[in-house]
This record gives structure tokens, C-alpha cells and sequence, in this order.
């Protein structure tokens, strides 16, 4: 089913394909429906917490062939991360996972949810993406729609936090030339 849907999607036109979840990397058949989706000519990445990512993993993911790779980081420190991901050590994983990208060559795209918990973090997380040599920095602004509205409304932003944060995103993409930033997802 997932081969035929991957199919007509390259019948359709060249969207970019991204492989997500939960965490695709469980997906026993991930590598299989990447690189069938590349046969396709399809522009094929993969979105995952970075998390599984060890060496031969990252092996994995190079002969894969996937174009970029995004892994999310939702604070810049472990508590706001970890805390966030309710997973210790989420955070030194997902670095490593990126890290194991970077020295194969391949595109590492960072994602950052952004809630009340870290949305004063924003400069450092771009700063942890500049350091980590990420090609890209894209901030979700979460909207209460779907699953996010079980999210308490307490840990959404205001408007006024929502545009405060796409402004300063805003001026940062407008000096920015090494790293592709943007909001996907906003209100």
C-alpha cells in the first residue's frame, strides 16, 4: 500500500517526500519505501527525533540516499529538550544523531516545536543549529488544531509570543545566508 500511494504521488508531480512518524527509523520497511520513492524521482527526506541514530544507522541513511534529514530539537539545553521530548537524554542523542549526518555528508535540517516552554530559547536553539552545521532551521508554531488541541492551552504562545517570534525569525532569515529559516507551520 505504501509503495502504491508512493506511486501515485510521483504520477501527481515532484513534491518533496517526507518520511515521517512517530519515529519512521521504527518502520522495519523506512529504507525500502525511501529509495523506492527516489527510483520515482521523487525528492525523498526523512523527519525523525535524531534519537536512533548511531553509526550504522547514519550508514543506512547515506546509501538510503535520502536528501536531507531533520531531526527535532525543542530547547537548546537538556532540561528544556528532554523535558519537552519527556525523554532524558533526547537531547545528547539527537546531537549525536546529527553529528553521525554531518560527517557523512549528509543534509541535516534541525525542526523546533515552539511552545511556552521555549520560546524565549529561540536565538540559542539557532545557534545551536548554526554550531551544529545544520542547512536548515525551520520553527513550528503550534496551532491548536488535530492532536494540538489536546495540548494544554497554557503552554501555547499569545498571538502577540506568535508574532513576536515570526518577526524575529523574520530579520534572523533576512542576515542569515548559511542557514534556510523559516516557519512551515504558523497561525
Amino acid at each position: 500500500a505504501a509503495h502504491d500511494f508512493i506511486d501515485q504521488i510521483s504520477e501527481v508531480g515532484r513534491p518533496i517526500l517526507v518520511l515521517s512518524g512517530g519515529d519512521p527509523l521504527l518502520r522495519p520497511d523506512i529504507f525500502e519505501l525511501g529509495t523506492h520513492g527516489i527510483r520515482n524521482n521523487l525528492i525523498v527526506s526523512l523527519a525523525t527525533n535524531g534519537t536512533l541514530i548511531d553509526e550504522a544507522m547514519a550508514d543506512r541513511i547515506l546509501q538510503a540516499g535520502f536528501h536531507r534529514v531533520a531531526i527535532s530539537i525543542d530547547g537548546a539545553d537538556e532540561r528544556t529538550h528532554d523535558d519537552f521530548r519527556k525523554q532524558p537524554g533526547a537531547l545528547r542523542a539527537a546531537l549525536e544523531g546529527i553529528r553521525r549526518l554531518r560527517r557523512r555528508g549528509i543534509s541535516v535540517q534541525i525542526n523546533c516545536t515552539v511552545t511556552r516552554h521555549n520560546w524565549l530559547d529561540r536565538e540559542k536553539v539557532y545557534q545551536l543549529a548554526a554550531q551544529e552545521g545544520a542547512d536548515a532551521l525551520h520553527f513550528f508554531m503550534l496551532v491548536p488544531v488535530g492532536c494540538g488541541m489536546s495540548i494544554e492551552e497554557r503552554t501555547r504562545l499569545s498571538d502577540s509570543e506568535c508574532e513576536e517570534v515570526l518577526q524575529w525569525l523574520e530579520a534572523k532569515a533576512a542576515t542569515e545566508p548559511r542557514m534556510h529559516l523559516k516557519a512551515p507551520c504558523a497561525p
